[in-house]
């Protein structure tokens, strides 16, 4: 739905306007990003990191766990 809302050629508030054009995207971008979020269980970080030891053969455990808090 996020995806749609940014191609469509109608906007709740036009992009034409300084500023103010881009408020209501900004809300529907944070919107997606939080849902999103809330779908990403600890199975699917586990799997995630199982695929990136796949495709990267060295990783820093240090790192991963610093992105996880960030994001957290």
């Amino acid at each position: 739905a996020a995806l749609g809302y940014f191609i469509l050629p109608t906007d709740a508030i036009f992009d034409l306007t300084p500023i103010i054009g881009y408020s209501d995207d900004l809300g529907v971008l944070l919107f997606a990003l939080k849902q999103i979020s809330s779908a990403i269980t600890t199975e699917v970080k586990e799997n995630a990191r199982k695929k990136i030891a796949e495709w990267f053969n060295e990783i820093d455990e240090k790192e991963l766990i610093e992105l996880d808090e960030k994001l957290s």
